[in-house]
């Protein structure tokens, strides 16, 4: 069933259409990671590398939760291997305070030290 489903989404790209689902490693899910070649890894890292390296524009102030995409464990948070919480946890070492470290060191690389002093709830949904 699944190979069908693959099928009709490859013959509709070569006749220029769009994709229904985009496929998991261009979405790059967590499940599919093992398949990867050479090629397909370094194509990803490379947009990584490409995110990493945007300019912040410090007139762009709005705070605006990143795009959602797909279901939590997807989003700029949870990742499977973008994701800032596992990023934090990785760096940490099992301690608490070097994520706090971690945090507020990244709001004084950023020039953000004011802006993170208001309550969570203010900007979280």
């Amino acid at each position: 069933m699944h190979f069908r489903l693959e099928a009709v989404d490859d013959a509709r790209q070569a006749a220029g259409l769009a994709r229904k689902k985009a496929r998991a490693e261009e979405a790059d899910e967590e499940p599919t990671w093992r398949t990867w070649t050479m090629s397909k890894w370094h194509e990803l890292e490379t947009k990584e590398q490409q995110r990493r390296n945007e300019t912040i524009h410090q007139s762009r102030t709005e705070i605006v939760a990143p795009k959602q995409t797909g279901d939590e464990s997807r989003g700029w948070f949870h990742h499977w291997r973008r994701g800032v919480a596992g990023a934090l946890v990785g760096w940490a070492g099992g301690s608490l305070g070097v994520i706090i470290y971690m945090l507020a060191y990244a709001a004084i690389h950023f020039g953000v030290q004011e802006q993170v002093r208001c309550p969570a709830a203010s900007f979280v949904a």
